[in-house]
């Protein structure tokens, strides 16, 4: 049964041994991990066996979830994220002149 990570499902598939050496080499050659070489190749024979309105809606809905994930990422980062104070500012100009001194 797959487990659900954040928005996408974990599923282990086994695969006999010469089959996956054969996923190695293509994976390597195009400069990928197999994972992402399997992914590919399941999305491609997914999208050819079910209709195109199908799978086009079933992308653009998992093109909006990956959105909004990264939209509240980058919220919770503002919220936590703390402006430097004075002094930090000061010793950053400060490190800043020192590191290039040698220009004046």
């Amino acid at each position: 049964m797959p487990v659900r990570q954040g928005g996408k499902y974990y599923a282990q598939v086994l695969l006999d041994l010469n089959r996956y050496k054969l996923l190695e080499e293509l994976a390597q050659a195009e400069g990928k991990k197999v994972t992402a070489l399997i992914r590919e190749f399941t999305y491609q024979a997914l999208e050819q066996q079910v209709p195109a309105s199908d799978y086009k809606a079933a992308e653009a809905a998992d093109t909006a979830l990956w959105a909004e994930s990264v939209r509240r990422r980058v919220q919770g980062r503002q919220k936590n994220r703390k402006p430097p104070t004075a002094q930090q500012r000061l010793a950053k100009a400060k490190a800043v002149l020192e590191k290039y001194k040698y220009l004046l």
